[in-house]
């Protein structure tokens, strides 16, 4: 947007510097509002969508936001003072407990360890509000900070746009892995500028729907350290762990690095953001969580004062900005994490749902041969990504929901061509004839 009105009237010149140059990013919103309009098979939106019968037994043909029964039973057992009332500004203390004892359950192998390093979540609205806080806690106008080249476009917005900060980017892969090298590289050039670096990784990607194998998080993992080490610096690590579980293959990362990386080195700082859009299917709850994984090597009774110190940061910032976050969610969402084997039994079968679309997706894109396309390795999260040779990503994408009636989401940027496909919200049945769409869509284009 030229925002030509504003600057026309004059009204430009009332805005701060962060009001000129923040903005909508118009790849998402307009591509997801173009293919709710104009797509036949709609693979933009990234929420798990279909059929009601597939994830509950006697469900209905309606195509639905997949969500666990037992949350939205719990609706009805809620008084009047956990729907209207304030949350305390952290959030609310019984949800704070259960998404602790959550995360310590999805990392029980480093459960010992957590117990005593890992601080009690902040709530914050949503992930979204999770990444502001984070952003805002470390990062100064100008400061630099390193993180994937496919990425969220909400992060160029938030870290860039709107703190100020800029990207140093290092590519996702090397060739079918984790680019672990190109990571410590970027980390290192960084390491210039002040008494510390700062990281930030999504995994399960998006828009790439990729993890590391275990192998390569332990690489993760060695790099972070050398260069806590070797560059002398604090290493601040932000997790942004909005897909964590949604796995597909054995032998790859299972859940968070957050387990494994705290209490790595006695300069490494990691912030797990997360929360309940995905992980419990409540994208409009709008409840996220900051979660901190202190350094090693810190004297015991120091920890909890550390702890509620960082703690008390963040919700100094949401005071600040957006204030507290529902209390209704919280109430819900902790009395569902208590129900924790209802829970996952219910959310399993979302997986399992998700799961045979990922093998239908990948199987059908193995068999796609197009000098044009190239399918980046995929094997978790929502999405799948291709990336394209010789034609711009919004003119393929053009071409697929005119013609094709298939919608998707295209990237471009530095050293990015390609589209995404949120497998999660296409019914199983339809997955080949998007990728069939695709390579007539690329037949078409090829000069």
């Amino acid at each position: 947007m030229e925002y030509a009105a504003l600057k026309n009237t004059g009204v430009w010149e009332t805005l701060s510097v962060v009001g000129k140059r923040c903005y909508l990013p118009p790849g998402i919103l307009f591509w997801s509002a173009r293919g709710r309009e104009e797509a036949e098979i709609n693979a933009t939106l990234g929420t798990a969508r279909g059929p009601e019968k597939e994830i509950i037994q006697g469900g209905s043909e309606k195509s639905i936001t997949f969500y666990l029964p037992c949350l939205r039973n719990f609706f009805q057992e809620l008084e009047p003072d956990e729907i209207f009332a304030y949350a305390p500004l952290a959030g609310l203390p019984k949800f704070r407990a259960a998404w602790r004892e959550w995360t310590l359950y999805k990392l029980s192998s480093h459960r010992e360890k957590l117990a005593s390093l890992m601080s009690q979540p902040v709530v914050v609205p949503g992930i979204s509000s999770a990444l502001f806080v984070a952003a805002r806690l470390f990062l100064d106008q100008a400061e630099k900070f390193v993180t994937t080249d496919l990425r969220w476009v909400n992060v160029d917005n938030i870290f860039c746009r709107n703190i100020g900060a800029e990207i140093v980017p290092f590519a996702l892969f090397d060739g079918v892995k984790f680019n672990t090298e190109g990571m410590k590289e970027a980390l290192f050039s960084t390491s210039e500028q002040g008494k510390k670096v700062v990281l930030l990784l999504n995994l399960p990607n998006n828009p790439a729907g990729f993890l590391p194998s275990e192998s390569d998080a332990q690489e993760i993992k060695k790099a972070l350290v050398e260069v806590a080490e070797e560059a002398g610096k604090w290493v601040v690590v932000l997790l942004d762990d909005a897909y964590e579980g949604y796995v597909y293959e054995e032998g790859i990362l299972r859940n968070s690095l957050f387990g494994m990386l705290t209490g790595a080195h006695p300069r490494l700082l990691v912030v797990k953001l997360d929360g309940v859009s995905k992980e419990l299917l409540f994208y409009g709850g709008r409840v996220g969580a900051v979660t901190f994984g202190l350094p090693e090597g810190l004297q015991e009774e120091i920890i909890p004062d550390i702890r509620s110190e960082l703690e008390a940061k963040v919700a100094a910032i949401s005071r600040s900005t957006f204030s507290s976050a529902p209390r209704v969610v919280q109430e819900l969402a902790a009395r569902v994490l208590e129900a924790r084997e209802d829970f996952l039994q219910e959310r399993r079968a979302v997986i399992e749902v998700l799961k045979e679309r990922y093998r239908i997706l990948k199987q059908a894109l193995q068999e796609l041969k197009s000098p044009l396309i190239r399918p980046l390795p995929f094997n978790s999260g929502f999405f799948a990504f291709l990336h394209l040779q010789g034609i711009r990503a919004s003119d393929f994408a053009e071409h697929l929901i005119t013609k094709y009636k298939v919608g998707v989401i295209p990237w471009e940027g530095p050293g990015v061509n390609g589209i995404r496909i949120a497998f999660c919200g296409v019914e199983a049945e339809s997955l080949p004839k998007v990728v069939e769409c695709i390579k007539k869509t690329a037949d078409d284009l090829t000069p």
